[in-house]
């Protein structure tokens, strides 16, 4: 009996670091999100770096224990956007020819470019800051 009990008490703490897992994964996801808003309307730099926890809907604590800086924030934001071209590359190449599959892609990276132009600024600023 007191073995159940035990083995019970395991699983709920098992499934409530789950949760609390999930749900700090949901609250980063939302960060970086509102942070890539923030690059593509030009405005990362002039929110305040709190103001993005609240445009999240989380907490200063959240915000800081995910992102301690700016730029970490807009590191996370780029390496989103890197990992998704890099997806579509191998999606591309997986599906097309070659020749077709690079032209492709390159028409997309051009697209992707212009329409996140406020993240490759805010980049430039913190690379040279």
């Amino acid at each position: 009996m007191k073995r159940y009990k035990v083995i019970s008490i395991c699983q709920r703490e098992v499934a409530q670091d789950r949760r609390q897992a999930a749900a700090g994964r949901r609250n980063r996801d939302v960060l970086i999100a509102k942070a890539r808003e923030a690059f593509d309307a030009g405005d990362f730099f002039d929110l305040r770096f709190d103001d993005f926890a609240r445009l999240a809907g989380v907490g200063t604590g959240t915000l800081y224990r995910h992102f301690p800086t700016r730029q970490a924030l807009a590191e996370a934001v780029y390496h989103g956007e890197v990992a998704a071209l890099s997806d579509r590359a191998r999606r591309l190449q997986a599906t097309l020819p070659a020749a077709e599959a690079l032209a492709t892609f390159l028409r997309g990276m051009v697209d992707h470019i212009d329409a996140h132009k406020g993240l490759a600024r805010t980049l430039a600023t913190l690379m040279t800051g």
